[in-house]
């Protein structure tokens, strides 16, 4: 086995527990904590860490919960696979600079049966003019025992896209000020499904991630939209977890 699938393969289990001031209450007797992950090669020059979340007590072995996690790991190894590859064909101008792959990962909400959670993801190739930065989300519906996708919030056919884009641009427009370009938050924030993938659930509604350069540039950072529930019931799926708020 190659070095690259090694590591992708042993990475997720060079975990180290994180201190109890970070549990997050899931269920009665049920919490999440955060692991972190850590790996490298300071002579190649490359290293990798994460903190992501963890189910501890009995959610970590019930069948509706337990999935999250292989899920994510399935996610992030995927992501650090992607760096590894990318970093193997790099030619760096500074042998002594580090290639490096940094996940961040929080819980933006847990309310059973919904936890929905971000990483925030920061790549950097030695020798770049800086690092590049983006987010990955997973919804987990423990009904569904599964990560939540667009075709379950949003009914069959509706206008979904529209809706969102509609909500998300002027607030965008807002949120820059003077950094605003009505044709980049237009082109980012369009009703292109592509345009919202990255989205988590929260207490107020539906938060929207957009990543440098898609709605605005790099200096402006990454941006982040909410969506409130009522702006999306009428194109909510009566079934799905939109329409339980």
């Amino acid at each position: 086995m190659s070095r690259l699938l090694a590591l992708v393969s042993l990475v997720l289990l060079l975990t180290i527990p994180a201190g109890a001031q970070e549990l997050v209450p899931l269920t009665e007797d049920s919490h999440i904590a955060i692991r972190t992950i850590a790996d490298g090669d300071s002579a190649a020059g490359w290293s990798v860490t994460a903190r992501v979340p963890t189910l501890t007590g009995p959610a970590a072995t019930d069948p509706a919960w337990s999935g999250f996690e292989a899920r994510l790991d399935a996610v992030l190894a995927a992501e650090i696979e992607k760096f590894l590859t990318n970093f193997a064909e790099w030619e760096s101008p500074d042998s002594a600079m580090v290639s490096s792959f940094d996940a961040e990962g929080s819980v933006l909400w847990a309310r059973p049966p919904i936890l929905s959670t971000v990483l925030n993801v920061s790549v950097y190739h030695a020798g770049a003019a800086h690092p590049g930065h983006y987010v990955i989300t997973l919804v987990w519906d423990a009904d569904r025992r599964r990560a939540l996708t667009t075709e379950d919030l949003f009914a069959a056919g509706s206008a979904w896209p529209e809706v969102l884009s509609e909500a998300a641009k002027p607030a965008l427009a807002a949120d820059l000020g003077e950094m605003a370009d009505n044709d980049w938050i237009a082109e980012g924030a369009g009703p292109d499904p592509a345009n919202f993938t990255r989205w988590g659930l929260v207490e107020e509604g539906m938060l929207v991630f957009f990543d440098p350069y898609q709605v605005a540039p790099y200096a402006a950072g990454p941006q982040a939209v909410t969506i409130p529930y009522a702006a999306l019931a009428d194109v909510a799926d009566p079934a799905g977890p939109l329409a339980r708020r």
